[in-house]
């Protein structure tokens, strides 16, 4: 049962607690990917001010003043001071969210020995919509989108879910208590995975490992995802996707689910591009690989089936409906996965040139270069 801090004495006092389950408090390590490791649910109530947090819709946010408080393993209030900005692009307009993802920056001297520990920030992604009972299924099945590529791959952004609660700073007052999730920065997982963050607008395809590569594109088609690129984006690569520079070759690393089928957030549209009816169609959009390489992948894929299908099953996060909606989607994907006749008519078919592709990225590189 979550504890309740005693606010009475000083209601504007900046108040943020962290609350683990009493295992999770039993040691702390100074490792981000222990925080990530742990199954715990992190309960954290934060005050600060959340109205300009949420008018923070410009390209450059200010970092607002909060403290964060969590409650340690002797039941007692531990204080930090931190910092948040709102960040992220389509959920930071809002026709997408009232409540935008944001930034909690910690500092490492107050940090260290305690459950945050070795961490430098806090990624999380918000509650979006601040009508709790309608939007938390979306929260809980993007973060078990993430949970599932974790089954398949290291190459893999962590995260952990959490429910957090909001005070006011400006006036003390409760903004209630919410669903997200902390997500692991590119930076700690490109250090995990000993490599280098690609920043570049423009990546070659031929640049990145191609089962790496097919692994990423064809989880997407898992998800229903149509709303990415590895190649390209408008500022550094790639829209909805990291690029990690391994020894190997790239690593191509999805993220940001909100738009995919098995999601489906009221406000996710198909792109009108590709002709979809709605988010919940499938299109696969992978760059072509060698057979050899492909059906490696597929195998990969069959191999986890039976696991991710038990993180969706055996949740407890989900509303029954919406879990048997989930679990309907990812039965249908592997029907197709093993069926040889839908593997090539919906998948292997639909692979794009990716010499074209490279062309064209070429191109983009060159003009870009010209003065």
């Amino acid at each position: 049962m979550m504890s309740k801090l005693d606010n009475a004495s000083n209601s504007r006092k900046i108040i943020c607690f962290l609350i683990l389950l009493l295992w999770g408090f039993s040691a702390y390590s100074n490792d981000s990917d222990s925080f990530f490791s742990r199954e715990a649910e992190l309960r954290f109530q934060l005050e600060i001010p959340v109205s300009e947090l949420k008018n923070q819709r410009g390209d450059d946010p200010e970092w607002l003043d909060g403290a964060l408080t969590y409650i340690d393993a002797e039941g007692k209030d531990q204080r930090l001071e931190v910092t948040v900005k709102a960040r992220g692009n389509f959920r930071r307009k809002r026709s997408s969210c009232s409540f935008p993802s944001y930034w909690v920056n910690l500092k490492k001297k107050q940090v260290k020995g305690t459950v945050l520990g070795g961490l430098d920030k806090l990624k999380i992604v918000s509650h979006c919509r601040e009508t709790r009972k309608s939007f938390e299924p979306y929260i809980y099945k993007e973060y078990l989108a993430y949970k599932s590529f974790n089954i398949l791959t290291e190459k893999s952004f962590k995260a952990r879910i959490t429910k957090i609660s909001y005070i006011e700073s400006k006036n003390g007052k409760s903004v209630g208590e919410f669903a997200g999730f902390v997500l692991e920065p590119v930076e700690d997982l490109a250090d995990r995975l000993g490599g280098q963050v690609v920043s570049e607008r423009y990546v070659l395809p031929s640049l990145y490992d191609p089962a790496t590569l097919c692994r990423a594109e064809l989880f997407q088609f898992m998800v229903g995802n149509t709303d990415f690129s590895f190649v390209a984006s408008q500022d550094e690569c790639c829209h909805n996707g990291k690029a990690v520079a391994l020894p190997d070759g790239y690593a191509a690393i999805p993220y940001d689910f909100d738009m995919s089928g098995i999601v489906d957030t009221p406000y996710a549209v198909p792109n009108p591009g590709l002709k979809l009816r709605s988010v919940r169609d499938r299109k696969y959009r992978g760059i072509q690989v060698s057979k050899e390489v492909f059906d490696g992948v597929v195998r990969e894929f069959i191999s986890a089936k039976q696991d991710i299908i038990s993180i969706w099953d055996e949740t407890d996060m989900l509303p029954e409906k919406e879990k048997e909606e989930a679990l309907a989607y990812i039965k249908e994907f592997y029907r197709i996965l093993e069926n040889p006749i839908l593997l090539k008519t919906q998948i292997r078919s639909k692979m794009r040139n990716g010499s074209k592709m490279e062309e064209y990225i070429e191109e983009r590189i060159n003009e870009l270069a010209t003065p």
